[in-house]
């Protein structure tokens, strides 16, 4: 494969959809691996409302489920919808939830927490609605 050829390619790639699914996938698996027994106490007491939602190994599922569902939208994109809004919102209920847990006194310093999850989805849906990579022209890589 030439240079050129495979610099346009992999510049084309990294503004796809798919880059941005395989990232919002990633995040979440990884996310979701830190609420395994493994890694986190189930009997713990909650850090914040969503955790007293359901018990961490629940939550674990979920955000696995959602990180396997950004994956799959990779292939299939039908999911593509889905994915994204079922990412962007459960990070949005995390956000809302750090950012009460500090207005309601619980957790002075949970906002920071909370910068994390709203950072990721104002980005995702900055990011998806600036439209298909098909309408984006490339020029020179960049």
């Amino acid at each position: 494969m030439n240079w050129g050829r495979f610099k346009y390619r992999a510049a084309r790639w990294l503004v796809s959809d798919a880059a941005g699914l395989m990232i919002l996938g990633s995040i979440s698996i990884a996310r979701g691996m830190s609420y395994t027994p493994l890694l986190v106490d189930p009997e713990r007491k909650p850090t914040h409302f969503m955790e007293s939602v359901l018990n961490p190994p629940l939550w674990a599922v979920v955000w696995l489920l959602m990180g396997a569902l950004c994956l799959c939208a990779v292939k299939w994109h039908r999911l593509v919808p889905a994915a994204v809004g079922a990412v962007v919102g459960l990070h949005s209920m995390w956000a809302l939830s750090f950012i009460f847990a500090t207005i309601l006194g619980d957790l002075s310093r949970a906002w920071v927490s909370s910068l994390g999850y709203i950072g990721i989805a104002a980005m995702t849906l900055y990011a998806y609605g600036r439209g298909q990579t098909s309408e984006l022209k490339i020029v020179d890589g960049r």
